[in-house]
């Protein structure tokens, strides 16, 4: 399953940053930024839920959760409209946080912590 999250999360967050530049006309400095909104999500998230996750117990379910989280973010972030006219738009945002969500979700489901 870790081999899946490696398969699937990782690339998408590093190809992220040109999808972003090309498709929503963010410069490169924001693009930085937006890139590490998974890493930052994991970060504030990973301590509370790995608590929450080893007192619920359901492993199986919560990485089957986390892993339809995970296509629904791929979904969005594809499905999103580019900007018209060389405009900047940010709604690529939204699926980035939810792919750090689903980061969080997975990482912590696999390696227990206590």
């Amino acid at each position: 399953i870790s081999f899946l999250d490696k398969l699937t999360v990782q690339p998408l967050i590093q190809n992220s940053a040109l999808l972003m530049q090309t498709k929503y006309n963010i410069s490169l400095d924001a693009t930085g930024s937006i890139i590490a909104l998974p890493y930052l999500v994991f970060f504030v998230l990973a301590v509370p839920l790995g608590i929450c996750f080893d007192k619920y117990g359901h492993r199986l379910s919560t990485m089957i959760f986390g892993f339809v989280l995970l296509m629904i973010s791929q979904v969005l972030f594809l499905q999103t409209s580019a900007c018209k006219d060389g405009q900047v738009c940010y709604e690529g945002i939204f699926p980035v946080i939810l792919m750090g969500i689903t980061f969080v979700i997975v990482q912590v489901t696999i390696y227990s912590g206590v």
